[in-house]
């Protein structure tokens, strides 16, 4: 492997996950919203996993997804050996303001996407590696033009020089 590329992807979770997961705990308290809370425990173990990021089976496995209290978590880090790109969405016009930080991309929270956790867990994303898009939304990111064209160059633009098999530029 020689490059990976993120688009928009919860490296340390999805605050809309760690919301439904409060909201079911205080549903399920009383009797008239227990069936709803029921319901939104249904949540699949994927969509739980988005709580923190979770990759390793080992954190999940013979756990309560559902406990109130965080489960473990085990830091994953970058792939030695290969280069990491992140592009990442946010609502805000200027997606280095405050307010695409509060915002993001509806979905994932820039710091998430960045894998910055603002302690030694932090992903090595060099920033140089990282692009940042505004007033796009999360799905935005699969299919946007300028998402496309900076794959395209980080791809095409290697310290060792275009891989061979690499197809002619436009």
């Amino acid at each position: 492997m020689r490059d990976t590329v993120t688009l928009g992807t919860p490296h340390l979770g999805a605050p809309l996950e760690r919301g439904v997961h409060t909201l079911t705990h205080t549903l399920a308290r009383l009797p008239e919203t227990r069936p709803l809370a029921k319901l939104l425990a249904a949540r699949s173990v994927g969509i739980k996993d988005l709580r923190r990021g979770t990759l390793v089976e080992g954190d999940w496995i013979d756990q309560d997804l559902d406990a109130r209290t965080p489960g473990r978590h085990t830091h994953v880090p970058l792939h030695d050996g290969a280069r990491h790109f992140v592009v990442l969405a946010t609502l805000a016009a200027d997606p280095t303001a405050r307010t695409a930080d509060l915002l993001g991309d509806l979905l994932v929270p820039p710091r998430s996407a960045c894998g910055d956790a603002g302690d030694g867990d932090r992903l090595a994303f060099p920033p140089d590696h990282v692009h940042r898009l505004g007033r796009l939304h999360h799905f935005d990111l699969l299919n946007h033009p300028q998402v496309y064209a900076q794959i395209r160059s980080w791809l095409e633009t290697r310290p060792e020089g275009a891989h061979p098999s690499a197809p002619a530029g436009p």
